[in-house]
């Protein structure tokens, strides 16, 4: 139970109570009035409800604008033998111009097995199962196609196809796919591969508004009483397909919720309530931004992200699954449990979200949260494609069939599931801001290391060892340990404070190994990614033994990585004793 101790004592289930199911569906009400395309004056408007709201609830704000890489879908026509079908464009594809293209279809179902038939995919429009995904557009780019279209369920769902993170520099702005893409829904799908089994040419129109445009971002601060330097950062997109009630107006209302709560309250360390554009139309432009032009204060005292998205759905009763870290999990196990009664699983936080923090260290909880009970029909392909799009299951298969479309409107909110979401989020919030120890579960984040080592160490086999990486694993281990056995006793203020810079410094390293694969500065892309990807090159060893130019290059790239992560892993136990060796000097350890 956390206490705040003010001239009223107030408590956290108080705290907790006070989250109101009216206010919520106002906030969400207000900001779902417009279609809100990032840089767009009408998201303007609900950036500036917003700031309105947290000014007036006593919070300190700041609004300012970024240049950001924005792709905003306009119209798209698709025609085949004469016969015009409804489509969607999606953001980041290639305009097709007025003119539009011509192109014989290939059909090759489930994209799986497209490496089968990429040989014929050169100048075709190639039909696909699924949403408008990076992995396809760009696999489908590089065979040379000319198009896809892809059948997506009963509805159409607009996507962005980029696996650029955030803004493109000269060597990223290549990877965003040159191809022009349309969906359709099954229905008329149907048709489209009846045409496209004929060998039938499409005739494809899409209209794309692509450039550097000004986007919002909005910041409200909670400063902290006792460590006001170090801050969480709770945040969540505001940018929308269409009127975007769910995705993400609910999650901006929790949000809103929590900084009417927490307002005037002496916390002991910052809140930082982040408000984000560029999510759905530039590929996290907006969050990666703020990273890019802040590292060093994230470096040094953002202690936790907190994300939401897409809460309060009607029918969503799964909590067990949203996205968590094994550093953060057992907190959230724990509010889940007391909130809401069900016992959290959690599932791996992919490379997804506004997860843009990654680089400086900062550990993650949650992004998706809230999701329907799995359970469809076979030909329910809108469910199907949602499981596959976020992983999804066992019990949940994520967000409703509205996601993404114009139908993610007011009436897909239930009051009482927005409550118990925006309740879950301000424990979370309050614990994390609060908690005179903020140690998490470094045991955890140690153990998941070890795990993927183990079964690197098992494909190194004898081409490569990796004993340095176990001795220095070891060594920021029993760091970690330390840290947790003096959590327990009963300490002063002061050692309060180094076991919590400690801490810090053990989770970042932890975070840098098993979220980073390329430099702390440049996010990596937005496609999957093994975890402590920095030795993920160990996995190519097999396919490249007999080929010994290749196999030999590939050695010296594993070793640079191994020498990589013991110097990772040293630095951060030399800078955590150190820490914990200044708390001796003054006899309280």
């Amino acid at each position: 139970m956390v206490t705040l101790k003010n001239s009223h004592n107030i408590s956290e289930k108080e705290l907790v109570q006070e989250v109101n199911a009216d206010y919520l569906m106002d906030y969400t009400t207000n900001i779902a009035k417009y279609i809100r395309l990032s840089g767009s004056p009408e998201e303007l408007e609900s950036f500036r409800y917003i700031e309105e709201k947290l000014n007036f609830f006593g919070l300190k704000t700041s609004l300012t604008f970024s240049d950001a890489y924005i792709s905003l879908p306009l119209d798209s026509n698709l025609t085949i033998a004469g016969v015009d079908y409804p489509c969607v464009t999606a953001s980041m594809a290639a305009p097709t111009g007025e003119d539009g293209i011509d192109a014989e279809m290939l059909y090759v179902g489930d994209f799986s097995s497209f490496s089968e038939m990429s040989a014929q995919a050169k100048g075709k429009a190639v039909v696909i199962h699924g949403f408008a995904g990076r992995v396809q557009a760009q696999k489908a780019a590089q065979a040379g196609a000319a198009a896809c279209i892809f059948i997506n369920g009963e509805r159409l769902h607009n996507m962005i196809v980029s696996p650029v993170w955030g803004n493109p520099t000269p060597e990223t702005f290549p990877l965003i796919p040159k191809i022009s893409i349309v969906s359709v829904n099954k229905y008329d799908g149907a048709e489209v591969i009846k045409e496209a089994k004929k060998g039938s040419v499409a005739h494809i129109v899409t209209r794309i508004d692509a450039g550097w445009r000004k986007i919002p971002t909005l910041i409200a601060e909670i400063k902290g009483q006792i460590e006001p330097e170090k801050f969480i950062l709770f945040s969540g997109h505001v940018d929308s397909w269409y009127y975007g009630a769910m995705d993400n107006a609910s999650a901006n209302a929790a949000m809103m919720e929590v900084g009417r709560i927490l307002a005037n309250k002496p916390l002991r360390r910052s809140l930082r309530l982040a408000f984000w554009s560029g999510h759905s139309h530039g590929r996290y432009a907006g969050s990666t931004y703020y990273m890019d032009h802040n590292f060093l204060d994230f470096y040094n005292n953002c202690l936790l992200h907190i994300n939401i998205d897409s809460v309060g759905a009607k029918g969503a009763t799964v909590v067990t699954e949203g996205n968590i870290m094994p550093l953060t999990k057992a907190l959230a196990a724990r509010v889940i449990k007391e909130q809401t009664g069900q016992d959290f699983v959690g599932k791996a936080i992919g490379r997804g979200g506004d997860q843009s923090f990654w680089g400086a260290g900062v550990p993650s909880a949650f992004m998706s949260f809230s999701g329907q009970p799995l359970k469809y029909t076979e030909d329910d392909l809108d469910t199907q494609y949602m499981i596959k799009q976020f992983n999804n299951g066992p019990q949940s298969s994520g967000f409703g069939w509205w996601w993404h479309s114009p139908e993610d409107t007011i009436d897909k909110i239930d009051p009482t599931n927005l409550q118990r979401d925006a309740r879950v989020f301000l424990s979370f919030v309050l614990h994390s801001c609060h908690d005179p120890l903020f140690t998490l579960d470094l045991s955890a984040g140690i153990k998941e290391i070890k795990k993927h080592l183990d079964e690197y160490r098992e494909k190194a086999g004898e081409h490569i060892s990796l004993n340095n990486i176990d001795d220095a694993l070891q060594a920021l281990s029993n760091i970690a340990v330390e840290i947790e056995q003096l959590s327990c006793g009963d300490i002063d203020e002061e050692l309060q404070k180094k076991l919590n810079e400690a801490s810090h410094t053990v989770r970042r390293v932890i975070v840098r190994l098993m979220q980073v694969g390329t430099s702390e500065f440049d996010p990596d892309a937005a496609l999957a990614m093994p975890g402590f990807p920095l030795l993920a090159s160990i996995n190519q060893l097999a396919e490249t033994e007999k080929d010994k130019h290749q196999y030999m290059m590939l050695l010296t790239k594993i070793q640079r990585r191994i020498n990589q992560t013991v110097f990772l892993l040293t630095q951060g136990a030399k800078t955590a004793r150190y820490i914990l060796k200044s708390c001796s000097d003054r006899n309280t350890i």
